[in-house]
């Protein structure tokens, strides 16, 4: 089995000498590393040709000069990869030594396996406390995906035919890249689903990428590509939707409500903030998942970036180059 391991990255100072430390320590190496560098304003590329000349494994530098994103990244890295698996790793990852090892083997033990996402670990922080190689225990264990639900987590792995027979990464979809790849698998009866944590992952929650739950949120895309049924498809991301807006709306109304000494709406308005937080909390005890103000404040952006998408969804015409990719049709 021919292992590719491919890497987008787009001004990852911050996070990618971490990430790329953490690929050399590896127990088991892939055959070919690629990286694809964005449009970037720092010292990402010279980091990265740096970390060319020490590794010791062949490693491919391809560029999206113009800053299309990454799925135009994913979709080249893809195509020019020559592995049967493709590891897919950002620069806001941090991975353990035997991160591929483990990996493959899942592949190795199951033919029919075509990808897997990871139930990672996502830190709130960009604290230097954090850029570490994590110590994982792992159980051998996947959930698997099915047409009517799949959870919400990150692509990590995929067999590269498979991928290409379904279209290849959406070049136009700006973020969410990952999910709309699982989407199409799936319709093509793929086998896959979600594993053992894997490292840390900073993510939208990280410090440094506060900027895109408000301009870069993807429920209404995926409604615009998969229509209405992908309310049902991720129905942890619609249950979010419905949360934000409650919180979005409930605020108003409470502000409102002051302004005019309506008591019937203040009332309303404190029984919707009350719904939020409760459905907050509840969702984030059911995953086990540390609730910080970054969390909290991704929660609020990413609902008031959603009815701008809304915006566009109406008023806008060239939806693709708006980051709503290409429209599925099946």
């Amino acid at each position: 089995m021919i292992v590719s391991l491919v890497l987008p990255v787009r001004n990852g100072e911050w996070c990618l000498p971490y990430s790329l430390e953490s690929l050399l320590s590896q127990t088991r190496q892939p055959d070919e590393i690629l990286i694809c560098i964005g449009k970037c304003t720092d010292n990402t590329e010279k980091i990265v040709l740096d970390f060319q000349k020490r590794c010791p494994v062949p490693t491919v530098i391809l560029y999206d000069r113009e800053g299309i994103g990454t799925g135009y990244a994913m979709k080249i890295l893809t195509e020019r990869a020559m592995g049967d698996v493709v590891l897919w790793i950002d620069a806001d990852h941090i991975k353990p030594k035997d991160w591929v090892y483990q990996i493959v083997k899942y592949f190795e033990d199951d033919p029919d396996l075509v990808y897997l996402r990871e139930r990672g670990e996502e830190n709130s922080s960009s604290s230097m406390s954090y850029f570490k190689p994590p110590e994982t225990e792992y159980i051998r264990s996947i959930t698997y995906d099915t047409k009517h639900y799949i959870s919400p987590s990150g692509m990590m792995a995929f067999k590269r035919d498979n991928v290409i027979n379904v279209g290849n990464f959406d070049p136009l979809f700006v973020r969410g890249q990952d999910l709309d790849m699982t989407v199409r698998l799936i319709f093509s009866n793929s086998k896959g689903g979600v594993c053992t944590p894997y490292g840390h992952h900073f993510g939208v929650n990280g410090q440094k990428n506060m900027w895109k739950p408000l301009k870069t949120p993807t429920f209404f895309k995926f409604i615009y590509k998969y229509g209405w049924r992908y309310c049902f498809i991720d129905r942890y991301g619609f249950f979010a939707l419905l949360l934000r807006s409650t919180f979005i709306f409930s605020t108003l109304s409470l502000i409102f409500s002051i302004i005019l000494k309506n008591p019937p709406i203040f009332l309303l308005s404190i029984l919707g903030l009350f719904t939020f937080i409760t459905g907050f909390f509840l969702g984030f005890k059911i995953e086990k998942r540390k609730l910080t103000f970054n969390i909290l404040l991704v929660q609020i952006l990413s609902g008031v970036g959603e009815y701008y998408q809304i915006y566009c969804l109406l008023t806008k015409e060239d939806k693709p180059r708006l980051g709503y990719g290409v429209k599925w049709i099946k």
